[in-house]
């Protein structure tokens, strides 16, 4: 019997200066709209459980609005594939 309701896992990519950083397992909140032009896309993203030097990294200080960051932010969502119970 195929189950109505399965476990959500969302992976986060996030690419700045360096290496892309890829955050999974911890609990997320995300929310996108693409309103069409001219506003452009945004995403709001809440994570939970990271290490203070990974939130010092990803802060965007708002007293520098004209500084450009040319950050990308990739957010796959999935299920979590559990092994058959045998049921």
């Amino acid at each position: 019997m195929a189950d109505s309701y399965t476990l959500k896992t969302l992976r986060l990519t996030i690419t700045q200066d360096g290496p892309p950083k890829i955050y999974e397992g911890f609990a997320v909140e995300a929310s996108i709209t693409k309103p069409g032009l001219p506003e452009k896309n945004s995403a709001k993203v809440k994570i939970w459980g990271l290490k203070y030097e990974d939130m010092a990294s990803l802060t965007m200080l708002a007293f520098r609005p004209l500084e450009a960051r040319h950050n990308l932010l990739e957010i796959e969502a999935g299920d979590i594939r559990w092994p058959s119970a045998g049921y």
